[in-house]
């Protein structure tokens, strides 16, 4: 996936300007956003089909798990992973409201956690 540089983290959209000074009248303009995100956490074997889904959707995808093991580039690809317990998980991706979440560790205490 090709990502264009200068377009914020947090999804905010940038105006682009088709390399013409800003006093000059534009002619072309366009806006560029990140696609939204899913977070996903766990990593078990039933994310593996549900992420290729989501990806195939066009958003970009987190997976998260307290299993760093199961967080792999074979298991899946083209994701961002976070491992840990659910306050360093938080700190790291900073979630917020333009994204997604899908809580799937199946247990219970976990999925409390992540909550």
């Amino acid at each position: 996936m090709y990502r264009l540089p200068g377009i914020p983290e947090d999804g905010a959209a940038i105006p682009f300007r088709s390399g013409i000074p800003e006093s000059a009248e534009p002619f072309f303009d366009a806006v560029f956003k990140r696609p939204p995100r899913v977070i996903i956490f766990g990593a078990g074997d039933d994310s593996i089909p549900m992420v290729h889904l989501i990806r195939k959707i066009g958003f970009r995808v987190v997976v998260a798990d307290w299993r760093a093991g199961l967080c792999t580039e074979k298991r899946f690809q083209d994701v961002q992973f976070a491992s840990g317990n659910p306050e360093s998980i938080i700190e790291k991706l900073h979630p917020g409201s333009g994204d997604y979440a899908v809580i799937c560790s199946h247990q219970l205490q976990r999925d409390r956690e992540m909550l």
